[in-house]
This record gives structure tokens, C-alpha cells and sequence, in this order.
């Protein structure tokens, strides 16, 4: 359990490394034959070449059973001894091996080599050593990483680091779908995961997220045995989709504020990086035309969400989009643009401002350079409603006005009965009741 991610880890990054430098090293050398080794047609004659003869060439990279370190070398040994090369082949293997490998695959390699009889040790055996020991893993690795993947504790492995733990994870997950061993709704269970986590603004979002995805997911069958690779994909897809949100959203707090535990004073950073306040206008941050589900558009900050409400107006719901929203979006079009359900600012202030703080201080209403700003428990500061006001506004934000006995329409009243009446404020004022 305690390696199963490192494991993991350097299963993909010596997979990786394999992959991009093997082959193109083997042909630049023209030994690109040694990839395969040959099987004899006949293993019980005598005389190699007509032993080999009607014979069959097999990958170094098939699966133990059918490549080994006997039949490996036996074939390397004809090679060496029927070619004119032999010599200079065997010693370009050994330094090719070597070259791809990086220093603690290459020793464990090398260690396993030196053990082997003197008649097994050829450049195409280390090279197939290499091979097996960085990307086959046998049955009882791959249960335990199964295992640790679907672990209650995950949130507190590498002392709390997400960023540390997410990037093991990932690992874990190629491999697991590589084996065909990658559990049913595995993202169901790194949402509830993070959903207990200590710092509340960072497991509020996957909350709303978890319930999503249970609905969304209510009437699919879980695959008894093996999953085909089609689901099996969709679920590696599903998990990657979270564990990338989940990445985004720790690096916010851990980069404007600190992870708030809860019964902690959280810190004017961390509030700002959940309610959109600070002066981190996200100038290189580029929204994607997808659907934001609520739990992941709320953590975003405001200049964010403005940037993913522009892309929408341009490019129009994406097709991911739920239908509600999509005949909301229409609508608001043919009124002359669509227009959140909120209707804060472009760059609203954050919980922890100098003007959330002025609103909290006078009952949640206050002129501020000449315009009545309101304050609401769940939206925060805004221009339309506050906290008693909210459910109105939610069912029907455009239809909502303020009571008439609401504190900020005195407070409008003052305000227009100082300026000069020849303006028309008269007017205006009694549109507004």
C-alpha cells in the first residue's frame, strides 16, 4: 500500500522514457531487430540454424510467460554467434539499455543481470530486463494499487499536499486502466474524498459536484468482473476531469491564502480566492467553451466568470450544456443578451472588503459613490437584493424589485431628494416604486 503510487509513478515515467528514446536509439544503430527474438522451430536440434529454422520472432515486450529470460537469451546467443556483428551488437545493447534508462531502473537492471548465469548475459537479454522491469507488473501489484487508489484516507496521504497526491494519482489511473483493472465510478468516490476535506471552501464545491454526479449516473449498471474498455474509459476520463479541477481549486487557495481548517480565522486571501475579490485579475487565464458545473463556476474568481460568460455570449451555449440553461440563455438572447442570474459587478467586491464590511456594519444596505449597494448572505455584495430578499430574486432575478419598505429605498429617496429636481429624478423615482 505504501508504494503502490510510487510504483506507479515510475511505471509511467520509465514507460515514458522507453517509448520515446528505445526505439529511435535501436535504429539509429540499425539494431532494430533486436526488439524481437527468435523462437527455434525445432529446440531439440543440434544445429542452430536449422534449429532456428521455421521458427517464430516474438516482442520483447509480450507478456511473461511467453518472453523469458531462457528464450531471450538463447536466441541472442545464436545471433552473437551467427553474425558477423555479434560482438559489436552485444556491447551497443548494453550501452543502449543503459542510455534509455534513468539511474534507479538502470541499478535495479543491472542488479538483476549480474545474477544471471554466464551463458544468459548478452545486450539483448539487459535490454529486455529493462523492458520487464519498468512495464510489467504482475497481479499482486496491480491489486494493491487498486486498492490504494480507493482509499478513505487519501486526502491525508503526503501530509495533505493535493498537488503531490493528485500527481501520484494520475499515475495510478494509467496503469489501472491499462491493465483493465480500473474500478466502477471511481471519480464518485475522489469527489466524496474531497467533500471531507478539513478546509471547508475547498470541499463546499464538490459537494453540489457529488450530487451531480450521482443523478447523472443513477441508472448506470455497474459491470460485474471486467468493464469494457468503452466504460472503463469514461470513468478514467470522469476521474482525470475531477482530480484537474480539484488541482486548480488547491493551487487557488494555496497561492492567494492559506487551506483554512475549519473552526480557523481564515485569512483576507483565502476568502478572496473563493469569493472573487483580491486584485488577481487572471489576465492569462483563458475560459473554455464547455459547461461549468455550479460547484466548479462558483470557485472561480470574478474576472473568471466573466471571462466564461463572454465566451458564451460569443460562441453560444456549449453543447454540454444543460437544457435548462440552454432555453434560459435564448431567452435573456431575444431580450437583448443574456444576463446572469446575479447581478453583481464585472469586478464585485470580496466577502472580506471594505465594502462588504461597510454593508454587514449598516444593516446590509448603503450608498457608495452615489449608487445603493446591497448585501446577502449567499451572493455577497450586489446591486439587486439582500440575504431577506434572496429566494424571491433566485425564482425570478429580472421580475425582482425591493419592497417597499426596505431600508434601501429610503436610502434612494435621500439620496435623489439632495440633487437638484430639474433633472427629472422625480420621474424616475416613481418608476421605481
Amino acid at each position: 500500500q505504501a508504494n503502490a503510487g510510487y510504483t506507479a509513478t515510475q511505471y509511467v515515467s520509465n514507460g515514458k522514457s522507453i517509448q520515446d528514446n528505445l526505439i529511435p536509439e535501436l535504429y539509429t544503430y540499425d539494431l532494430g531487430d533486436y526488439i524481437r527474438f527468435h523462437l527455434p522451430g525445432d529446440p531439440t536440434n543440434p544445429d542452430p540454424k536449422q534449429a532456428f529454422a521455421g521458427g517464430t520472432s516474438v516482442s520483447l515486450f509480450s507478456e511473461t510467460g511467453v518472453a523469458t529470460v531462457a528464450a531471450v537469451a538463447t536466441s541472442a546467443r545464436f545471433m552473437h554467434n551467427w553474425t558477423k556483428t555479434g560482438d559489436v551488437d552485444n556491447l551497443l545493447l548494453e550501452k543502449i539499455t543503459r542510455k534509455v534508462c534513468d539511474d534507479r531502473l538502470f541499478a535495479a537492471v543491472k542488479a538483476k543481470y549480474d545474477k544471471l548465469d554466464e551463458s544468459h548475459r548478452y545486450g539483448q537479454v539487459m535490454l529486455f530486463l529493462a523492458i520487464q522491469e519498468a512495464l510489467l507488473l504482475d497481479e499482486t501489484t496491480l491489486k494493491t494499487m487498486e486498492d490504494w487508489v480507493q482509499r478513505d484516507d487519501l486526502c491525508q496521504l503526503f501530509g495533505g499536499d493535493l498537488k503531490s497526491l493528485i500527481e501520484v494519482i494520475e499515475s495510478v489511473l494509467t496503469v489501472l486502466l491499462k491493465y483493465g483493472r480500473f474500478p466502477h465510478q471511481l471519480a464518485k468516490h475522489f469527489l466524496t474524498q474531497f467533500s471531507k476535506h478539513s478546509c471547508e471552501d475547498f470541499a463546499a464545491p464538490f459537494r453540489s459536484m457529488l450530487s451531480d454526479y450521482v443523478t447523472a449516473h443513477a441508472l448506470e449498471e455497474k459491470v460485474l468482473g471486467s468493464q469494457s474498455s468503452a466504460v472503463a474509459t469514461k470513468h478514467y476520463n470522469e476521474s482525470i476531469e475531477v482530480l484537474e479541477f480539484a488541482q486548480k481549486l488547491y493551487n487557488n487557495v494555496v497561492t492567494t491564502g492559506k487551506l483554512i481548517g475549519q473552526g480557523e480565522k481564515p485569512t483576507d486571501g483565502a476568502l478572496n480566492a473563493f469569493t472573487g475579490g483580491g486584485d488577481d485579475d487572471d489576465d492569462d487565464w483563458k475560459a473554455s467553451w464547455r459547461w461549468y458545473k455550479k460547484g466548479e463556476y462558483d470557485s472561480l474568481s470574478a474576472s473568471r466568470k466573466k471571462k466564461v460568460r463572454d465566451l458564451f455570449n460569443e460562441k453560444g451555449v456549449p453543447p454540454d450544456a444543460p437544457e435548462s440553461f440552454r432555453k434560459r440563455f435564448e431567452e435573456a438572447k431575444r431580450k437583448g443578451g443574456y444576463q446572469r442570474k446575479t447581478t453583481w459587478t464585472d469586478k464585485a467586491p470580496g466577502r472580506n472588503s471594505k465594502t462588504a464590511r461597510t454593508l454587514r456594519s449598516n444593516g446590509g444596505a448603503a450608498m457608495i459613490d452615489g449608487k445603493l449597494m446591497l448585501w446577502c448572505k449567499g451572493c455577497g455584495v450586489n446591486d439587486s437584493h439582500s440575504s431577506g430578499g434572496h429566494d424571491k430574486w433566485e425564482r425570478n432575478p429580472g421580475a425582482y424589485c425591493l419592497p417597499a419598505n426596505h431600508p434601501g429605498k429610503a436610502l434612494q429617496l435621500k439620496h435623489l431628494g439632495g440633487a437638484s429636481n430639474s433633472n427629472g429624478n422625480e420621474s424616475r423615482l416613481q418608476g421605481m416604486w
